[in-house]
């Protein structure tokens, strides 16, 4: 989570991390999708923020495997 956390709160540290962390790299399944749905974003060149990664989750039916929409909310705020 604190990866996800640190990547949020940077975005732009996403494109330093695509060529040493895939999305296997996690553990956890939630930070898998998430992760996932980070470096989707990041390629699309969609801002990140709270509304479109929980969107974004929604849209791929992840959202309440991870943990629903108070889940997104805590990794805004996890660091």
């Amino acid at each position: 989570m604190g990866v996800l956390s640190c990547l949020i709160q940077d975005p732009h540290r996403i494109a330093e991390c695509k060529t040493t962390l895939s999305p296997g790299d996690f553990y956890v399944r939630a930070n898998r999708y998430v992760y996932s749905v980070l470096l989707e974003l990041d390629e699309s060149d969609i801002g990140i923020d709270i509304a479109t990664l929980t969107q974004a989750l929604r849209e791929k039916g992840y959202l309440d495997i991870c943990g629903g929409a108070g889940w997104v909310s805590e990794l805004f705020t996890f660091i």
